[in-house]
């Protein structure tokens, strides 16, 4: 029913000294409640969802953001929607903005430690994974002390023409196959 956006960059490791950067970013941008592209796509009925991912992992994984049109709206539409949203994101930036979406950030992660189950889970995969348990805490303490001028450093990576895009358009609709007896199917 919908036209699906996908653009991706590579994304951090567990020991890139940006993965604090690069999920920030995909936070502010798309964020499905605070992020820009819920305010400029979703709220003004372009699109129906936006959300995004830059999770560091062991070995260069993608960084996502993923549009979802709402029905009816053509490609064409919104294409030059999330275009249009993009280029003006730097602007719309401001520190007062980064900080509310940094505590907006860290009061889930915070919260999602609070069950032992998560937290347990949490401390496994980044033993496994990262080689050391309190990676994610001290995570959390390097995506406090990003600054604007961090993310607006880091931005065009994001914008760069070497990202990829996706996107997915729904089937165009056919005629029904016709019987023997000409009724259709």
């Amino acid at each position: 029913e919908t036209v699906f956006i996908a653009d991706a960059v590579f994304g951090p490791t567990y020991d890139d000294r940006h993965a604090a950067v690069e999920r920030l970013i995909a936070n502010l941008l798309a964020d499905g409640k605070l992020g820009y592209l819920a305010a400029q796509l979703v709220e003004t009925g372009i699109a129906k969802s936006v959300s995004g991912d830059a999770d560091p992992s062991m070995d260069r994984d993608l960084s996502t953001v993923i549009v979802v049109g709402n029905p009816g709206v053509s490609r064409a539409r919104l294409e030059a929607a999330y275009d249009a949203a993009r280029e003006k994101f730097p602007s719309w930036l401001t520190a007062q903005r980064l900080e509310s979406l940094k505590l907006y950030y860290l009061a889930g992660q915070w919260e999602s430690l609070r069950d032992p189950l998560h937290l347990a889970m949490q401390t496994a995969h980044a033993a496994a994974t990262a080689g050391d348990p309190a990676w994610d805490l001290a995570f959390l303490a390097k995506v406090q002390n990003v600054t604007l001028a961090d993310v607006r450093a880091r931005w065009p990576y994001w914008a760069t023409s070497a990202r990829t895009r996706v996107i997915l358009e729904p089937a165009k609709a056919t005629a029904p196959l016709a019987t023997k007896k000409g009724a259709a199917k």
